[in-house]
């Protein structure tokens, strides 16, 4: 049996190198947050910074690129509890005090035997446990 066609790309890939998103996330609350997706745990320590997919980010906070602050207070809200009578009036504060920005990496063709010892970036790939 023939291989499958290659999907067509919509694009030319040497047009414009693609990217990598990555969500950094710093909790300035005094308690840990912790979450899952896609079977990774995120453990977002009080004044460290975690970095994770933006599709784990989505999925957790409700991030999405050029999203409004608005809406992922409302998604974390509800996703963690935080609107129910117990929590809604601390709720604004904790989601305040939690920094969400992200960064975007170019991805470049490594020459064969290229320098081995360039730091490797952590993107958060399956069975990765963040803390």
């Amino acid at each position: 049996m023939a291989n499958p066609p290659m999907p067509v790309l919509d694009r030319d890939i040497s047009e414009k190198p693609f990217r990598a998103m990555l969500v950094k996330v710093t909790n300035g609350n005094d308690f840990p947050l912790n979450d899952m997706y896609d079977g990774v745990q995120y453990v977002l320590e009080p004044g460290k910074e975690t970095k994770m997919p933006a599709e784990a980010a989505n999925h957790i906070l409700g991030w999405t690129e050029g999203g409004s602050r608005r809406d992922m207070f409302l998604h974390t809200q509800k996703r963690w509890g935080w609107n129910t009578k117990e929590w809604s009036d601390k709720a604004e504060r904790f989601f305040d005090k939690i920094k969400i920005t992200h960064a975007s990496f170019k991805l470049v063709e490594v020459p064969e035997g290229g320098d081995e010892a360039e730091e490797e970036i952590d993107t958060g790939g399956r069975g990765a446990r963040r803390a």
